[in-house]
């Protein structure tokens, strides 16, 4: 019975990530783009469950010729999509991520 189980749970992971794979080579994942509300949104509708996003910056500090400014730089370096499969006292959670230009 736990094989029959683990074997849907796959199948059921496999799915999830075809369709958060699917959503996300139709946009563009840039900083200009990217809205998390619409993101949420939208893949809610597509797996039946609110998923959880995560963006993540890389930061740069510049110093001005000068020397008295300094530049903080922010570049979106990736982005992380959280979501569950399973159910009841078998429910997991999953994590994919993509890394942007």
């Amino acid at each position: 019975m736990k094989k029959i189980i683990k074997i849907k749970m796959d199948e059921i992971k496999k799915l999830k990530e075809k369709q958060i794979n699917d959503y996300i080579s139709n946009i563009l994942l840039n900083e200009e783009t990217i809205d998390i509300d619409s993101m949420k949104s939208e893949l809610g509708v597509i797996l039946g469950e609110m998923p959880g996003i995560d963006l993540e910056y890389k930061t740069e500090h510049l110093l001005v010729e000068d020397g008295k400014k300094a530049v903080r730089k922010e570049k979106l370096e990736s982005v992380n999509i959280y979501y569950t499969y399973g159910e009841g006292s078998d429910l997991r959670f999953g994590t994919l991520t993509y890394l942007t230009d």
